[in-house]
Order: structure tokens, then sequence, then C-alpha cells
């Protein structure tokens, strides 16, 4: 237990202390809401979860564990200790809220300062500061009668430590705003006609072109053609998945064929994507010198920074017939 055993049984009936009631009975009902609704929130965010257990199941486990558990445990404890009036009742309550403090600020480390998450402090640090100062918890718990075991600060210590470390590996393993509210999956029961998406971004299918899937490396990715050309969409979270869209995966993209014929780089350029600043893209076109005609390849990597999403765009067509990228990257969105 957190709490030393020489204080397992300090306390009388409940019918002696005073009722509570007031400020403090909100209070209690304010943190009985919070654990149910922490105990919840994993079917809030049930399609976020999806993506990070496909990077780390271990991860998930502990997250909830660290995320949900302990702050549970921690409220049931501090419920308990009321109920018989124990002197650490005071100091439970205030671990409880340091601890959401705390968890808040793990989860969401690069974005601190957002008024979200600003606001979520600012709900629990007058909790603490009350449960502190409050005339009627002096009342009930008196400060000479009340004591806190080293035991509880340095579990609770440790536990926040934990917390911090393994929220941090989910930094690097994941995109940091994976749970911000922009950063969803697309719901594709809500497509409209000639929209088509993987699960990540969506796309209006452009004029002229026809919509499939083709299987690289066992991914499925969206492909766009017509005779005369094709193009394929692969899309990720780019601060953990942009680092695969490498040699390998584009030597797949293009076939055998373009392998063995020499290239020549015609253009490298950085731009926006239709005045949108959250948006930004690198474009690259080649043409490929392959038998009977000359070939352009266009590679394009999208990334929108509200969601850490990024597109890659890898197009082929026969020089002189004309290009449909434009049309393609006006045509993808990540939301």
């Amino acid at each position: 237990m957190f709490w030393d055993d020489q204080y397992a049984d300090d306390y009388q009936s409940a019918d002696e202390y005073p009722k509570i009631h007031g400020a403090f009975k909100v209070l209690l009902w304010f943190v009985a809401a919070s654990v149910v609704f922490n105990l919840l929130s994993p079917l809030l965010i049930k399609e976020q979860i999806a993506v990070v257990w496909s990077h780390s199941p271990l991860l998930v486990l502990l997250l909830l564990f660290f995320g949900i558990v302990v702050p549970t445990v921690i409220a049931a404890m501090a419920f308990q200790s009321l109920r018989h009036r124990r002197g650490d009742t005071p100091y439970l309550f205030q671990a409880y809220v340091v601890y959401m403090i705390l968890g808040t600020i793990a989860i969401n480390q690069m974005d601190i300062f957002s008024w979200k998450m600003m606001a979520r402090i600012a709900v629990w640090v007058p909790c603490f500061v009350y449960v502190g100062y409050s005339k009627q918890v002096k009342r009930l718990f008196p400060e000479e009668e009340r004591h806190i075991s080293i035991r509880m600060v340095v579990t609770l210590l440790l536990l926040s430590i934990l917390f911090f470390f393994f929220s941090f590996q989910l930094r690097d393993a994941i995109p940091y705003n994976v749970f911000n509210d922009d950063t969803v999956l697309i719901d594709e029961s809500t497509l409209k006609e000639g929209e088509y998406s993987d699960g990540l971004i969506r796309i209006t299918k452009p004029a002229g072109l026809e919509c499939g899937t083709h299987y690289i490396n066992g991914e499925e990715i969206i492909t766009l053609f017509n005779d005369d050309c094709v193009y394929y969409l692969k899309s990720g979270f780019w601060e953990s998945e942009v680092a695969t869209v490498n040699d390998s995966l584009l030597a797949a993209l293009a076939g055998p064929e373009f392998t063995r014929a020499t290239r020549e780089l015609m253009s490298d350029s950085d731009f926006g994507l239709k005045g949108d600043p959250k948006i930004d893209a690198h474009r690259k076109c080649y043409v490929y010198y392959t038998e009977p005609y000359p070939t352009m390849v266009d590679i394009v990597i999208l990334r929108d920074w509200r969601t850490a999403k990024y597109c890659l765009v890898y197009g082929k067509y026969e020089q002189g017939t004309g290009s449909h990228t434009t049309e393609i990257l006006d045509a993808v969105r990540f939301q």
C-alpha cells in the first residue's frame, strides 16, 4: 500500500465527523466524474489507439496502464481514505490532481501551450489549491492529524517519471500529435461520389483518370491511371514513416525497366499547396530514357503539419502526353 501500515487503522466512525458539503462535495463529484471519463476515454480515441497499436502494442499497454490504471487506483485509494477519514486523505486527492496534470502534459508534450492544453491544467490547479487550503477540508482533516507516507511520495514520483519516459517513447515511435483532434482516420462512410481513401487521406478522382488499388511490398496503394499515365499514392505519418519513402520503395513503384534506364533530373523544388501554409511539398521531376519513348516521372511528397500525415505521389507518363500531377495534388485531402 502507499500509506504506512501504522496508519491502517487510524480512523473513527464517519458519523463522528462533520458532513461533507458545498465546494468540497462538488470537487469529489468532479474527481469521480474524471475517473469515469478517464476509463471511457479509450473508446473516444480508439482510431488513434489503433494507429499507435500498429506501431507498438506494448507501448499502448504501458500508456494505458500509466494513463488509466494508475490514476484510477490513486482515486480509489483517496475515496477509501476519505470514507474512513484517514489523515492522508487530502494528500491522496492532491496526488491524484498532480498525477492528472503531469499525465496531461506527458501525453501532450509538444502541444503544451495550446489553449486546450492550458484549459485542462487550469481546471486542475484550483482543485489542488482548494484541497490544501479549504477551511472545510481543514475541519475534516486538521493539520495536526494529517500524515503522508514517504512510500507514497516515492511511488508517485517513480510512476510519474515512468509515465513521462514512455510518453517520450510514444513521441519517437509515432507522430507527436497523433492524439490531436485533427489527427483522425478518414471515415470511409463519409466519402462522396468520386472520392477514394486509404484511411489516412481522401482524394477526389480527377476527370480523365480511373481509380483503383495496387499492392506494393504488401501495402495497398491508391492508383490513378489512364492509357497514358499511372499515379501511385502512398500515405502515412511522416515523423515515423517518411523514412520508408526510400530507394527500394521508389524502385518497386518504378518497375524493373526503370532501374536499367538512365535518367536525368529535370527539376527539384519545394512549394506550398494552394497557398496553404500548413501543407508543404517537395517535388522532383525526372526523365527516364526508356524504349521506345522517354518517360517522365514525378515524385512529390506532401506533408501536412496539422495532422502529421504525408502523401507520396509517384507518377509516370510518356513524354509529351501531359501531366496530371497538379490536378492530383489539388485533389488530395488529409482530413
